[in-house]
């Protein structure tokens, strides 16, 4: 009886044990650390300048312009008469080409053009001669042998004035002629030796009435009509006065008319016009991008004591790289970008 007590107990022990929780080790609690301060970009509230401006760039445009250009290739080049800024009228020789077997053959034709020319009168002569004689005499005249001779002189003859007109055809390739009354500009530059590319430009004549430089009417609608601007001219190493003209009806464009007609201008020449809107000197000056926009009210955020802080200011001029700061803000005070 006792070791049956002595058991019930023994199992009633384990039985509490296995019921009991199970402790685990914790692993330890992360360190907190505070957050780096933010790295702001800062730039000091400065004395300087500022600028308005905008750049604007037309590009001249001739009325008129034809690209004159040598029809056949491979051929050197015998010369180039004209120069750049020449005035050429339409139909003036503008280059030729050497081609000795074409003039060659050319003068052989002409040769046998005057040969059987030569041929073909003396036939006509004894012919008519012939016909005199057996006139006078009462005698009919069999001129059958004539009129053969006539015939197959004619063909040849005919034969070779076609072979002479394609040949004079083929020369009128070694020429270039002015399609026009006009400018030249771009002027081929000749040198001996040289051979022709149907590619390769002669010259480009430019009618110049009329001829402006333009600019489409939104990138320039601030400009007056009748303003003066002085231009410098892009790739040329030059400046040039302007006039602006607006046409009075609708239109797309904005023109840029050369006060100085002696100026030479290659179409699709690029000018280069800096319109300044505004401008103060000696002010308060922050980068414009540095300023921004709650609603109307401009404003900056200045560092204080390692903390940004919003200021408003009142603002001037604003140009593309920094803008007037009116009130508001210190010289050396340091602003976030």
């Amino acid at each position: 009886m006792k070791k049956l007590i002595l058991i019930s107990v023994f199992l009633l022990f384990i039985t509490a044990c296995a019921a009991m929780p199970v402790e685990y080790d914790l692993p330890p609690l992360p360190a907190i650390e505070p957050p780096p301060p933010a790295a702001w970009n800062l730039t000091p509230a400065i004395r300087g300048d500022v600028i308005h401006y905008q750049v604007v760039m037309p590009v001249f445009t001739a009325q008129r312009r034809e690209l004159v250009h040598f029809s056949r290739g491979g051929l050197e080049i015998n010369a180039i008469y004209i120069e750049n800024g020449e005035f050429v009228y339409e139909g003036q020789l503008l280059g030729s080409l050497r081609d000795p077997d074409l003039q060659e053959d050319i003068d052989e034709i002409r040769l046998e053009q005057a040969r059987l020319s030569l041929q073909l009168r003396q036939l006509n002569e004894r012919h008519a001669h012939s016909l005199q004689m057996a006139e006078a005499a009462g005698q009919p005249v069999d001129d059958t042998s004539y009129v053969r001779q006539r015939a197959v002189l004619q063909e040849q003859l005919n034969a070779i004035n076609l072979e002479f007109n394609y040949l004079t055809e083929q020369l009128s390739h070694l020429f270039a002629f002015a399609p026009m009354d006009g400018i030249a500009v771009n002027v081929h530059e000749f040198r001996d030796g040289q051979l022709s590319t149907t590619a390769g430009l002669v010259a480009m004549i430019q009618d110049m009435d009329g001829a402006y430089f333009r600019i489409a009417r939104n990138l320039a609608d601030f400009m007056e009509h009748g303003e003066r601007h002085s231009m410098v001219l892009v790739g040329m190493g030059m400046a040039a006065e302007v006039e602006v003209f607006r046409p009075e009806e609708g239109g797309s464009w904005i023109f840029f008319h050369l006060l100085d007609e002696d100026i030479l201008v290659a179409d699709g020449t690029l000018g280069r016009i800096v319109y300044v809107f505004g401008e103060v000197f000696d002010v308060v000056a922050v980068p414009t991008r540095a300023v921004r926009m709650a609603g109307t009210q401009p404003f900056v955020f200045v560092m204080e004591d390692g903390v940004r802080r919003i200021r408003h200011v009142e603002v001037g001029v604003s140009g593309v790289a920094d803008t007037e700061i009116v009130s508001g803000l210190e010289i050396g005070e340091m602003v976030v970008l």
